[in-house]
Formats: C-alpha cells, sequence, structure tokens
C-alpha cells in the first residue's frame, strides 16, 4: 500500500471532513451566543457549562448521523494501527501541553508587566 487510506473514497472522506467542520463552526458561534444568553440567568460559569454541553450533545449527534468509513484493510496489522493511534494521541498531549504551558508563562508575565503585580486569583477577582 503506497497511499494512506483509499483513492476511490477521498472525495467522499473530505467532503464529510469539511461538513462537520462547518457544522462544528456554527455549532460554535451558536454555543457562545447561547451562554451569553443563558449567563444572565444562571450566571457565567454556569451558562459557559450548559452551553459547552450543549455543544459535545450536537457535536455527538452530527457525528453519529454521519456515514462511518472504516478503510483499514483486513491484512492490516492492529498492532501497527494501535500504535499508530498512541502515538499520534501522545503527540496531541505534548503539543496542547507545552502550548499551554508557554501562554501561561507568557501570559503571566504580560501580566505582571502591565499591572505590575503577579497574576493570583485574588487579583483577577478584582
Amino acid at each position: 500500500m503506497a497511499w494512506v487510506g483509499n483513492p476511490e473514497t477521498i472525495g467522499l472522506r473530505t467532503e464529510l471532513f469539511f461538513v462537520l467542520l462547518a457544522i462544528s463552526v456554527a455549532a460554535l458561534v451558536l454555543t457562545v451566543a447561547l451562554a451569553r444568553r443563558l449567563s444572565a440567568r444562571h450566571g457565567v460559569w454556569d451558562a459557559t457549562l450548559i452551553a459547552g454541553a450543549a455543544f459535545v450533545v450536537v457535536i455527538a449527534i452530527v457525528q453519529y448521523v454521519l456515514p462511518e468509513i472504516d478503510e483499514v484493510p483486513e491484512q492490516f496489522s492492529a498492532v501497527v494501527l494501535w500504535r499508530f493511534r498512541v502515538a499520534a494521541l501522545g503527540i496531541q498531549v505534548v503539543l496542547w501541553t507545552t502550548i499551554g504551558l508557554i501562554f501561561g508563562v507568557l501570559a503571566e508575565r504580560s501580566f505582571a508587566e502591565r499591572f505590575g503585580q503577579r497574576l493570583t486569583v485574588r487579583a483577577v477577582r478584582r
């Protein structure tokens, strides 16, 4: 196999990817609007949790409705597939942990330079 996936289904897979992407962006915009609308009645934190849960439900329904594509050939090694998935997950963990930590350090430094104090819970609540 010289390619990843089945070239006969690449058009369908690409189309489904962009459909899911468009629905996700639309659902995200609606989620923000829902959170803002609910914040007056439930508070910002609870409204955010409710809207976030609604987003997860909408995306779960969309993924359930969209057709499933399973292109792994029967002769493909399950061990190789499992190792690839674990490696891909590990890459995501390292990537997002690094981005989060670097952003945290830079945000704290920026806050300290701008306001002359360290970022603490007490400083945020003011």
